[in-house]
């Protein structure tokens, strides 16, 4: 009877293992998005997934589309475009806010927005050089100031553009996350009365991809609370 219970316990074992996910799964991000929104998703499915390995790569989060579609990666996290084409699937994990942001440093650039009236026409302005943010801004002078932006540099990496930005070099748009987390924000001031529309964070990844057990299980723990 001992025998045939350790059988029983041993071809458990064997059918528990062979349903656990193991392989690897190629993920995309910013650095901010690194440790602002991956930490929990990625520690409920390491505890749930051991046996997968995980490969991160950062870098500018307005190509995380270009990612996925350059089959680099299996998946991303990446801002909602708005044209977003069929073949990608696209799962928002949170709403990010947007905030005009400018030096808060004596410099010359802090002088100019804070005078009685801004020049905007004149004002030096960093943008990303592509993605949702950029198109962001752009919508809104064009709607409330008329005319093209003065740009005086186009950065990749949100990370950078608040840089810049804190050394007096402009003002800038940028998600209101990036500022909260960066080593610079008491060289920050966001400026107030600038109603821009929240874009949408998810997760993304081409949908014939969501036929991989790996990648679909991530996709459906994202959902869990």
């Amino acid at each position: 009877d001992q025998q045939i219970s350790q059988l029983e316990f041993l071809k458990q074992s064997l059918n528990a293992s062979q349903q656990e996910l193991s392989g690897s799964l190629n993920i995309y991000c910013s650095v901010t998005a690194s440790y602002s929104y991956l930490p929990p998703l990625l520690g409920n499915f390491r505890r749930a997934h051991p046996n997968i390995d995980i490969n991160l790569d950062t870098g500018d989060a307005a190509d995380g589309i270009d990612q996925i579609k350059n089959q680099r990666v299996d998946m991303a996290i990446a801002a909602r475009p708005d044209d977003l084409v069929p073949s990608i699937h696209f799962q928002t994990i949170a709403a990010v806010p947007l905030a005009i942001i400018a030096p808060n440093i004596d410099c010359s650039v802090k002088r100019a927005w804070q005078a009685e009236t801004v020049d905007w026409a004149n004002l030096p302005i960093i943008l990303p050089e592509h993605g949702v943010a950029r198109k962001r801004f752009e919508r809104w002078f064009r709607d409330k100031h008329q005319g093209r932006p003065n740009v005086y540099a186009q950065v990749s990496g949100q990370e950078a553009l608040v840089s810049m930005v804190a050394l007096g070099c402009g003002v800038g748009l940028s998600p209101i996350v990036v500022v909260d987390n960066s080593p610079v924000k008491e060289r920050i001031q966001i400026l107030p009365d600038t109603s821009i529309a929240p874009f949408d964070l998810g997760l993304c990844c081409f949908k014939k991809k969501l036929d991989d057990p790996i990648v679909a299980e991530f996709m459906a723990m994202a959902t869990q609370p």
